[in-house]
């Protein structure tokens, strides 16, 4: 295990909970703090989670907060520390007031560039454990990514649901055997390198909060500078049912 540095905000949202949840992978791309960061916040409050691959600099984490908190939103946020020879970075961001994070992040050891990203959350009764992961050359990633899937099952209990966010470069993304692949639906033939698809995988016949419902974000709607990245954006979402009960007395672990 690796120490990583991480960033946290802790808020209570006013905003009305609701039984669904959305879940979302996304690949950010090239931001910086002279990003249009409201759009990225508008982005961030159309989820209740995202996994956010692919950006380098943490200190538009702090501005994100600014603008969610003038808006009446409130979200944490825990950044790693720098991974791979680019230097990009991992994110969870989870809207307060409906998810809670339940176990330590880590990062789990693989032969990739960049490692795997790991924790464990909970929204009401549903329980899921974000496997965060960004990965350039999709050919490698077939037997490393289930391998990662399958250890993960082993190490935990059978009422915790397993979602699987990558970020993958090919318009052929891996068959994970025992899970489905929900998001992208309709993806463009961009070449490898210039766009990494929003994959998100999950096991449907053990997920029972899976609502079926999913979409992929046009690419060209999600360009924050003025001028384009060789590395597209890409933003995917899953919508889940977290079976909402009024007690929830756990408190989240951060």
């Amino acid at each position: 295990m690796k120490k990583f540095l991480f960033s946290i905000s802790i808020f209570v949202s006013t905003h009305p909970i609701f039984a669904e949840i959305r879940l979302a992978s996304f690949c950010i791309g090239e931001v910086s703090v002279h990003s249009n960061l409201e759009q990225i916040a508008d982005l961030i409050q159309s989820h209740d989670f995202l996994a956010i691959q692919g950006f380098r600099e943490a200190e538009i984490i702090d501005p994100l907060i600014s603008i969610l908190f003038r808006r009446g939103d409130y979200y944490k946020f825990l950044t790693s520390k720098p991974t791979g020879n680019n230097d990009w970075r991992y994110a969870f961001a989870w809207r307060n007031s409906k998810i809670q994070i339940s176990s330590p992040p880590i990062f789990i050891d693989t032969q990739f560039e960049h490692q795997v990203l790991k924790a464990t959350f909970r929204s009401k009764n549903f329980k899921f454990t974000a496997i965060n992961f960004q990965g350039l050359s999709t050919e490698e990633n077939y037997s490393e990514l289930s391998n990662i899937y399958h250890e993960l099952k082993i190490q935990t209990t059978d009422e915790l649901d397993v979602v699987f966010f990558t970020a993958l470069p090919s318009i052929n993304l891996p068959n994970l055997n025992s899970l489905s692949q929900v998001v992208p639906q309709n993806r463009r033939k961009y070449l490898a390198g210039q766009q990494l698809f929003p994959a998100i995988y999950l096991n449907k016949k053990n997920t029972r909060e899976f609502t079926g419902k999913t979409q992929q974000i046009d690419p060209e709607k999600l360009i924050f500078n003025n001028k384009n990245s060789s590395l597209n954006p890409s933003l995917g979402w899953a919508e889940f049912d977290n079976k909402l009960i009024d007690d929830d007395p756990l408190q989240s672990l951060i």
